[in-house]
């Protein structure tokens, strides 16, 4: 049985055209419209986070990390609300149990994907903002 190259890369790993994608909760399916959504987003956080390439506490670092975020937690929101509880309470734990939560998620789960484009970063900011959802 012949298997059929994959397209071209994406950010986020998956093909740029084929079969929906089945998300750990099994649950959630992502179309092939739904993964080029996903990876506009991890580009854009990439971009955004890249952007503000220093660790300077300027307005446009702090702009530029909020829109990150933002983005990333409409994600988790998205995703419906056991994966937005989740989250919100391994971010109760502080960043190392987030982290930990991050990691639990299937390596193609849109919402780790997001996370990991963002870096360390935007954890921090996630996890403060999440601490007082």
């Amino acid at each position: 049985m012949a298997v059929a190259p994959l397209a071209t890369a994406s950010p986020s790993g998956l093909p740029a055209a084929g079969p929906a994608v089945t998300v750990d909760s099994g649950t959630t399916r992502l179309t092939p419209a739904e993964a080029a959504e996903l990876d506009r987003l991890i580009a854009e956080v990439q971009r955004e986070f890249a952007q503000t390439g220093t660790h300077k506490a300027d307005v446009t670092t702090f702009g530029a990390k909020e829109e990150a975020g933002k983005k990333v937690i409409a994600a988790l929101k998205k995703a419906g609300p056991k994966v937005y509880r989740a989250a919100i309470d391994a971010a109760k734990g502080g960043t190392a149990s987030f982290n930990k939560w991050v990691g639990g998620l299937a390596w193609y789960h849109p919402v780790r994907m997001l996370i990991s484009a963002g870096g360390g970063e935007l954890v921090d900011w996630l996890v403060g903002q999440l601490m007082g959802g």
